[in-house]
């Protein structure tokens, strides 16, 4: 049984079939505290507050691969998430089920998620470790698998909003990664040294990957 259970959520926008959907969250977290240090607890539970608080809420969620992906990052003062499918539920919670776990950083055990929508018809969602590892949802998209690169679900970091860009000719797609510090948020592990904790602010870090592929 967790330690702890916390009941969140959030307003966004969702970019699913060539429109814009306003859609809210409710979402419930059952986890284990899995350190005795009380900072570090503190700095994992805040940074997964922070995500939902500063990334979440009022951010434009969509497909990695949508054809406005580069418009939403360009021209909106919101926050962008970017997802390996279309955006729905179960897409969702397993992304941020992976995400959490990723800035938790093993201080802090996510053993459930509860997830559900507006759009979704509040039908909830159970989320838990052995879906997330027999599911395997969050490891289908060829072009990500190509880049050798860890998509910003797997990664510790704040990042939120990896996509692909492709050039004018189609002879080459760029793999963009979000790679945002916590020390902006002042949300680093207390270990971390000064100098390293300042290191890449915020990173946007291109892979060229040739061309001749397409975007599905």
């Amino acid at each position: 049984m967790a330690d702890l259970t916390w009941r969140t959520g959030w307003s966004c926008i969702v970019s699913y079939e060539d429109t814009l959907l306003p859609n809210d969250y409710e979402l419930t977290i059952h986890f284990d505290v899995a350190t005795d240090n009380q900072a570090e607890q503190d700095v994992a539970f805040d940074r997964v507050m922070h995500f939902v608080d500063d990334v979440l809420q009022d951010a434009i969620f969509c497909d990695i691969d949508d054809k406005n992906v580069d418009f939403f990052m360009n021209n909106f003062k919101q926050k962008l998430v970017t997802f390996i499918k279309a955006p729905q539920d179960l897409i969702v919670v397993a992304t941020l089920f992976a995400k959490f776990t990723s800035i938790t950083e093993g201080n802090v055990n996510i053993e459930r998620m509860e997830l559900n929508s507006r759009v979704g018809n509040r039908l909830t969602i159970n989320f838990d470790t052995d879906f997330a590892e027999e599911s395997n949802l969050l490891s289908t998209h060829e072009l990500i698998n190509s880049t050798e690169k860890t998509p910003w679900w797997y990664r510790p970091d704040a990042g939120s909003a990896d996509y692909f860009l492709l050039d004018e000719d189609v002879t080459k797609i760029t793999f963009v990664t979000d790679v945002t510090s916590w020390e902006e948020s002042k949300l680093t592990w207390p270990e971390i040294s000064k100098k390293s904790s300042n290191e890449n602010e915020k990173l946007w870090n291109p892979t060229i990957i040739p061309g001749g592929k397409t975007i599905n």
